[in-house]
């Protein structure tokens, strides 16, 4: 194999109601590229759901179509659910013909979640298909949690689970046939043999200096450019229902600030300079190291100081008081997304998740005499939720000054609950959020899809400023005691109907309990 020149980093199309093309920054992908740089005299990235092509309607998957009934075709308006399901990137034909037009004869796929697993499985079929003898290399978070999903239904050559900065090298030194390497003594790979599957042992995690930074530029306007970046690995929690240690570790760790801002002089340098620069970092849990957070954003305000930060995956409010939320705003954050997940102790407590109310409605207040939005997330359908968790969670935002946002719960294999479960390729999309698919049964999928719409009444309700025909659809649903949303009808002009497959209980119970 030690002819392999040439690599291709691909991010395969993904299938899903709804696509962030501005969350879409696929830094995985761009520490592969890096890495493989060191390898390949050329290494090309192909990140598919970004190409161009648009979102394409396509039909539901068979393990979701119960969805269907729930769909309304025509439906518009702030309290809609998806009405389209879409394929976001080129078709697995168009993807595969790309790959092999590089030239390429290594081929490393970038998988960021399990439940967009599918594609990237009949990706790699298809590419076999044309190209047998080119080496295909399959990791990320989607992997990391089933390699052997990968490795029972393809044809691929290695998995790698979890950090691509610990095994990667490696198994690129061995598949170009450096006889330093002994393939079995690289930690987190598999293949297939005579034998069949063999996983190496254990799992190793990478150091902090061994973690590769990458900031990318995601999104930009005539006046602002948008930069997404990481900051950490790891958490030190142990809450059931996330994953993140699964592919990173409960150490956490952080990038060299000097290897950063190499990442962000980059991109600004090659940028128009007149923009203005929003960075969003992704890590939820950078709280961790308060004092390393506030390092950062002065490094970035010294090499932009009119830039503005989020956090669009979440901040640490348990880890926030008001004399730091009061620095973070100076500095120049500009939203606050926290990570609630419930307001119910006894769910909180058997999540083995802390919870603060006390601590969020300080900043709260803080936030709302600073005039700073808020979003604020709740998970809808852990195993002891029920109707009136549910309403709280929702009485809850709605009684502060903050949006809803609203996440309903997917499984992951390998956290709490499902350690031992075995997923196939024919329930792969279930594990979506946008699914709706009830995995704890504690809650039906209709009612977890009236949560989502509520959760969308709350939004609307605290809206500053309301169209009139907003204001009609409120007062319907005041009246009537039931949800409506808004349609299309034939002439293109707006009516409201009823969705017949609502929790009308829940829905009675919420407008009561928060008099409206």
């Amino acid at each position: 194999m030690n002819s392999i020149t040439k690599a291709v980093v691909v991010v395969p199309p993904i299938q899903d109601f709804y696509f962030t093309y501005h969350r879409f920054s696929s830094l995985g992908a761009c520490i592969v590229q890096e890495i493989a740089g060191s390898f390949f005299k050329e290494c090309q990235l192909l990140n598919f759901p970004l190409d161009d092509s648009g979102p394409r309607t396509i039909a539901l998957p068979k393990e979701i179509r119960y969805l269907k009934n729930y769909i309304i075709p025509d439906e518009t308006g702030p309290l809609s659910f998806f009405r389209t399901y879409n394929r976001y990137g080129s078709s697995i034909d168009s993807c595969a013909k790309k790959i092999i037009d590089t030239g390429a004869s290594c081929c490393l796929l970038s998988v960021f979640a399990f439940c967009y697993a599918n594609t990237a499985i009949h990706l790699i079929k298809k590419i076999k298909q044309l190209k047998p003898e080119l080496c295909v290399i399959a990791g990320g978070a989607g992997v990391s949690v089933a390699p052997e999903l990968f490795l029972h239904n393809t044809l691929v050559d290695y998995v790698v689970k979890g950090e691509a900065e610990v095994s990667l090298p490696l198994l690129l030194k061995f598949i170009q046939g450096k006889n330093t390497v002994n393939r079995e003594s690289i930690p987190n790979i598999g293949w297939r043999n005579e034998n069949g599957i063999v996983l190496t042992n254990g799992i190793k995690f990478t150091e902090a200096n061994e973690i590769i930074a990458s900031a990318v530029k995601t999104f930009e306007t005539q006046k602002k450019l948008y930069i997404t970046t990481t900051l950490s690995r790891g958490c030190r929690y142990k809450c059931e229902f996330c994953s993140n240690r699964l592919a990173q570790g409960s150490n956490f760790r952080t990038v060299s600030p000097d290897t950063l801002k190499e990442q962000l002089l980059t991109i600004l340098h090659t940028e128009n300079s007149l923009k203005k620069v929003n960075i969003n970092f992704e890590d939820d849990n950078i709280m961790h190291d308060y004092e390393y957070l506030i390092t950062v954003l002065k490094m970035c305000k010294k090499l932009s100081p009119d830039c503005t930060f989020s956090f669009e995956n979440g901040i640490d409010y348990r880890l926030l008081d008001t004399e730091k939320c009061s620095q973070l705003i100076r500095l120049g954050v500009c939203q606050f997304n926290f990570s609630l997940a419930t307001a119910n102790s006894d769910i909180a407590d058997n999540q083995r998740r802390i919870i603060n109310i006390a601590r969020l409605d300080e900043l709260y207040l803080l936030l709302q005499s600073a005039s700073i939005p808020v979003i604020t997330y709740f998970i809808c359908g852990f195993s002891n939720d029920t109707h009136q968790t549910i309403i709280d969670n929702l009485k809850f935002i709605y009684t502060r000054s903050t949006l809803a946002g609203i996440s309903m719960f997917y499984a992951v294999p390998g956290i709490e609950g499902f350690k031992h479960n075995t997923p196939d390729t024919g329930t792969i999309a279930r594990y979506a959020g946008s699914s709706a698919f009830p995995w704890n049964s504690s809650l039906s999928t209709v009612t977890l899809l009236t949560a989502f719409r509520l959760s969308r009444l709350v939004n609307l309700i605290r809206q500053p400023q309301k169209s009139e025909l907003e204001l009609k659809l409120l007062m319907q649903i005041k009246r009537e005691r039931r949800l409506f949303t808004i349609v299309k009808n034939q002439e293109k002009k707006p009516e409201f109907i009823e969705p017949h497959w609502q929790d009308y209980e829940m829905v009675k119970r919420f407008l009561t309990e928060v008099n409206e």
